[in-house]
């Protein structure tokens, strides 16, 4: 045998998985995610909640940062009432969902860019000297598979099923995959290179973005918009130049494109940080909930290595938020 023949029992107190998502939902209340969702949903309610819309909202935001690809990936909240108090259910889920029409999606996309600039002037906000004074935003656009039937879904392109949504994302190499600013879900036949979609998109990003960081602004970055050939029109390259953003768009590899890139020195390439990687570091500790008379701790195992960088992360947002 590999490892020493455990003894297993199912009588532990105080035990936590993914312990690391307390975080996210603690940083979800400081930037105010929760209390701006809550006013932009609060009227389609008819009476008192049990639970917040905020709350269900920015609970199933860190279930999915966690890893769910569904709203039962909720359960991985909710099973750990010790940890995170009372979580909605799935089917309170689907009524939250169910209630953000048009009107109400607008509503949420404001609740959201006000956290994100409560977030960016605590100290989140991307590190501008490094970029000598600009904001990198990157269109794309992805086919989303569905096994079955779903409003929306379409044959692809690709001769698959499902959808074919268009994201746009502020690149950020200290975070993995960038920061998500906008997006469109649109079906599976929609096409690659719509321009009315990528107007529409650089118009819900400029507006994701905070005030004082959007073009015409004074003291505001400069915009550079990028996009594969997909984006690679025309018609778009001007609307960008109307919303004041400059624009770098790819074209079809060729030899000399290719050769372009092999020329650079391979020190020059930097890794790309892995969404699986934080989540099994972070997001997926496990920890054990110690109380005492006047306090409830989360204890971290020792013996993990990124416990101590979890541990200061913790302690910068709480300070950061007083």
């Amino acid at each position: 045998m590999a490892g020493p023949r455990l003894r297993v029992s199912s009588d532990g107190h105080g035990l936590a998985s993914h312990a690391g998502v307390s975080m996210l939902r603690e940083l979800a209340e400081f930037v105010g995610l929760t209390r701006f969702v809550t006013q932009a949903l609060a009227d389609t309610y008819r009476g008192p909640w049990l639970h917040s819309p905020g709350q269900v909202f920015a609970d199933q935001a860190c279930a999915i940062a966690d890893g769910a690809r569904a709203t039962s990936g909720i359960a991985v909240l909710r099973d750990r009432p010790q940890l995170h108090g009372a979580v909605a259910s799935q089917p309170t889920v689907w009524r939250l969902v169910d209630r953000i029409d048009e009107q109400h999606l607008g509503l949420v996309r404001q609740a959201r860019a006000k956290a994100r600039e409560r977030a960016w002037q605590a100290g989140a906000a991307p590190d501008l000297e490094a970029t000598g004074g600009y904001l990198h935003i990157d269109f794309d656009a992805t086919i989303t598979i569905a096994h079955s039937e779903k409003s929306g879904a379409a044959p692809t392109w690709k001769k698959s099923f499902g959808f074919h949504p268009l994201h746009s994302y502020l690149d950020r190499p200290e975070i993995s995959g960038g920061e998500s600013l906008a997006g469109i879900l649109r079906p599976g036949n929609a096409g690659s290179n719509t321009i009315a979609d990528h107007k529409t998109l650089l118009d819900l990003t400029l507006e994701a973005l905070p005030e004082s960081y959007r073009p015409g602004v004074d003291g505001a970055p400069e915009i550079l918009i990028r996009a594969d050939a997909a984006g690679a029109t025309y018609d778009f390259a001007a609307y960008c130049r109307q919303k004041h953003c400059e624009f770098s768009f790819s074209t079809e590899s060729t030899p000399t494109y290719v050769g372009i890139a092999d020329a650079v020195a391979e020190q020059l390439w930097a890794p790309a940080i892995e969404d699986e990687t934080f989540r099994y570091k972070v997001l997926h500790v496990a920890g054990k909930i110690v109380s005492t008379a006047r306090q409830l701790y989360l204890k971290l195992d020792s013996s993990w290595t990124p416990s101590p960088a979890i541990e200061k992360g913790w302690t910068r947002i709480r300070t950061a938020f007083g």
